[in-house]
């Protein structure tokens, strides 16, 4: 056979398997790393976004409660509030102050199966009890607030939030629902539409 046929019959036959096989292992290999690159960074964003602040010290009372890590084998109670600041976000409007429309009650059970979520309307009127805020350059400096007999449940978050810090507003939301319900709280989150 010359040379032009034995050109001719490999042209024909096409790629061997073996070349088709390795393609496809590389577009594999390649489509995996993107998809595991993008769950880390994904990963990373969100861990970044989290904060974690100890009120203890803004809600009085009970202090002998173990830390919330710690607290296998007993019911937690968490509240979950939704802010509505937008504070560094060029949407255009100002709104002055903070305010929580949302807010939920979880309670986790014991052994850890099942989930009670109870949501609290912004609207309730409720009696609103004197909250510390922290105040100051670094937040070392607190303030009490008045209270108020009749006033909607999401004031609270502003009442606290008077200074701009956000635990302080979640704490006076904290102390609002556990003198309305008499549940001790173990934690609460915040959540807002900041980046």
């Amino acid at each position: 056979m010359s040379k032009t046929g034995r050109a001719e019959a490999h042209l024909i036959a096409g790629k061997s398997p073996r070349h088709i096989g390795r393609a496809l292992l590389l577009m594999l290999l390649a489509f995996l790393l993107t998809i595991s690159s993008a769950l880390a960074i994904g990963y990373y964003s969100l861990q970044s976004n989290i904060n974690q602040t100890d009120v203890s010290d803004l809600l009085g009372g009970d202090e002998t409660a173990p830390p919330i890590d710690q607290n296998e084998g007993r019911p937690l109670n968490i509240l979950v509030l939704g802010s509505d600041t937008r504070e560094g976000q060029d949407i255009g409007g100002d709104v002055d102050g903070m305010r929580a429309d949302t807010t939920m009650l979880f309670h986790i059970s014991e052994d850890r199966k099942r989930i009670d979520v109870v949501s609290i309307p912004r609207d309730l009127l409720v009696e609103i009890p004197t909250c510390t805020v922290r105040t100051g350059e670094d937040l070392d400096e607190t303030f009490e607030t008045s209270g108020s007999s009749q006033a909607m449940f999401n004031a609270a978050f502003s009442y606290g939030g008077q200074s701009g810090d956000v635990p302080s507003a979640a704490a006076c939301s904290m102390k609002t629902v556990e003198n309305m319900t008499g549940i001790k709280l173990d934690g609460y989150v915040v959540l807002n539409f900041s980046s």
